[in-house]
């Protein structure tokens, strides 16, 4: 397996659907709609496409969590007396840390 190939492939499993999902506001549209866009590449580089599809998953599910047009987020921000893109900034940076965290930790094989 080209390392490269790995790193990109597993940078691009945890960003798009991050950015997909943040757009949506649904993490499940996005892991659904995008991992069959994995598959391919997945097995092509020697990857695992189970594993590839969890990091889809975490970014899914770390761009619905910053996603100011999510029902919890638009609901929470109703019931805190605020506006969900406070929220979305609130969260955005710690989101993006753990994700590249964990893209880190699977490209280096330590998950």
């Amino acid at each position: 397996m080209n390392a490269f190939e790995a790193s990109a492939l597993a940078l691009l499993a945890g960003f798009v659907p991050l950015g997909f999902a943040a757009l949506s506001g649904s993490g499940m549209a996005a892991t659904q709609s995008l991992f069959g866009f994995f598959v391919d590449p997945a097995t092509g580089v020697g990857a695992d496409p189970k594993q590839v599809g969890a990091v889809v998953s975490v970014g899914a599910a770390a761009g619905r969590t910053m996603s100011p047009v999510a029902a919890v987020a638009l609901m929470s921000a109703k019931l805190a007396g605020t506006n969900s893109f406070e929220l979305a900034r609130r969260v955005a940076l710690p989101l993006l840390i753990s994700l590249a965290v964990i893209i880190a930790l699977r490209v280096s094989r330590a998950i």
